[in-house]
């Protein structure tokens, strides 16, 4: 048991820090979004260029809200789905993200799973932002695109 948790404890470690730096670099991160509409108002800013607040835990409302749009603005990307209710009767929302370069019967289907308990919103926050990111740089960014023209990317914040 003790040989366990001393072979454990520094992967333990480094997949703290590495989580802690992605999260930080959030923030940081580049992106390349579509350019604003002339019809859109000026106080609101497109969904490509929205910024992540990774020092506060997002209200649910957050995460229904950006699927959502991520899913009117990107159709050929995007299907919002709820796959059930929480136990508190809320629904548990899920982003499926893929071209239609394949047919979905081609391609591999893999699970991003969030909040899984309540006190972890970071994990939510990161399944949120990896949705955001695949789907407003699949045009730009040949990585994003190989991944969605071969895999089907099931995302639960």
């Amino acid at each position: 048991m003790v040989e366990n948790i001393k072979v454990l404890l520094p992967i333990i470690l480094i997949l703290a820090i590495i989580t802690s730096a992605s999260l930080t670099a959030f923030s940081a991160i580049g992106t390349v979004g579509i350019p604003r509409e002339e019809s859109q108002a000026e106080s609101e800013v497109p969904i490509e260029f929205m910024s992540w607040n990774v020092s506060e835990k997002p209200p649910l409302k957050f995460y229904e809200d950006l699927l959502h749009t991520l899913a009117k603005r990107y159709p050929k990307l995007v299907k919002v789905y709820s796959i059930g209710k929480s136990w508190r009767e809320r629904d548990i929302w899920c982003i499926e993200v893929t071209s239609n370069v394949k047919s979905k019967d081609e391609k591999v289907g893999i699970a991003i799973v969030g909040n899984i308990h309540g006190n972890e919103w970071l994990a939510g926050l990161a399944a949120a932002y990896t949705a955001w990111w695949f789907v407003v740089n699949y045009e730009y960014n040949i990585s994003a695109r190989r991944i969605l023209d071969n895999y089907v990317l099931y995302i639960i914040p």
